[in-house]
């Protein structure tokens, strides 16, 4: 089995999923990366939710910094990486603790399957 689960578990959320940073600025905030999730633009959300990836799941989120909030950000949280990812381009390494494969930098795969 490639997935940490294999069972259909569907996902919403009404309301974004809030942060607060009151030393941030927004100049400094780009695309946020941690453990396989990531907080990416409501264009490109909207681009991977057209095609309903499996074992990819979409929030809503929102971001409060001390000079203003960005909004229209989603987080995704990519549980199917094995499937996508283009393992020439991409820089991982082993994690030490668990022995699983920790994603630096991911690029996708040109392939259809």
């Amino acid at each position: 089995m490639l997935y940490s689960k294999n069972n259909y578990e569907p996902t919403s959320s009404i309301n974004p999923i809030v942060w607060e940073d009151s030393n941030g600025l927004i100049k400094d905030i780009t695309h946020i990366i941690d453990n396989g999730d990531l907080c990416v633009s409501e264009e490109f959300a909207q681009l991977i939710m057209s095609f309903d990836p499996y074992g990819i799941e979409t929030y809503p989120a929102k971001l409060i910094l001390s000079d203003g909030t960005i909004e229209k950000r989603y987080i995704l949280a990519l549980n199917n990486i094995i499937d996508v990812m283009d393992r020439e381009k991409s820089i991982t390494e082993i994690s030490p603790k668990r022995n699983k494969i920790l994603v630096q930098a991911l690029y996708l795969q040109k392939k259809n399957y």
